[in-house]
Order: C-alpha cells, then structure tokens, then sequence
C-alpha cells in the first residue's frame, strides 16, 4: 500500500461528499422556494416577477398549443350541473391546471434560480 495514499482518497471523497451534500441542500432550497411561488401566484401576487397573468398567457396560448383552453372552454360551453360526473370533470381540469403551472415554473426555471441566488446573496 502506498503511504499517504488512503488519506488522500479519503479527503477526496469527503470534499465530494460535502460538495454533493451542498448541490441537494441547494436543491432542496429551490424546490421550496418554487413551492413557495406557486402559492404566491395562485395568490394573484407576484413571484420573481412572474404573476398570475402570466400564468394565465402561458396556459391559455402555450401550454398543449393552446388546447388547455380548448377543454376549459368546451367544459364551460357543456356544463350541466344536474349531469353525473360534474365533480370529476371539474377535479380533472384542476388537475390539469396544477400540471399546467408546473411547466410554466419549469419553463421559466432559469428566471427563478437567477433570483434565488440572488435573495442568497443578498442574505449573505
């Protein structure tokens, strides 16, 4: 065994450990300041100047080309509230709506860790 060499794997590994460590911890710290922003546009308030209007231009004209309107709209136009099912088709758009902002957050992902990092920095 060569002499000094297991301390210095050992260092090795550790600074790789403590560097991983640090990516999940920021990682971490992202998805919680995503969470965050969902709940402030979904407040009408805005979040990395990002607002619920954006939001709205996103899925009515970009999310699934524009047919996330299409089935809002066909629901709208078919409603009937003495029909069965009214609640599922309600929760599915829903559904649908949450996936919607989603990518619209990871659309605009590089936007929102620009201003983490800055908030960071500035914290520091």
């Amino acid at each position: 065994m060569i002499s000094g060499f297991d301390n210095y794997l050992d260092t090795q590994l550790t600074e790789h450990t403590k560097q991983l460590d640090r990516q999940d911890a920021r990682e971490e710290a992202i998805k919680a300041f995503i969470t965050h922003g969902k709940d402030r546009i979904l407040g009408n308030q805005e979040f990395c100047r990002l607002s619920f209007s954006d939001f709205g231009s996103f899925y009515f004209g970009d999310f699934h080309e524009g047919r996330a309107a299409d089935g809002l709209l066909k629901f709208l136009m078919d409603y009937d509230p003495d029909q069965p099912h009214v609640t599922q088709k309600l929760l599915s758009l829903q559904a649908f709506a949450y996936s919607a902002l989603d990518s619209f957050m990871d659309e605009q992902r590089q936007r929102i860790e620009a201003e983490f990092d800055r908030e960071m920095t500035e914290a520091a």
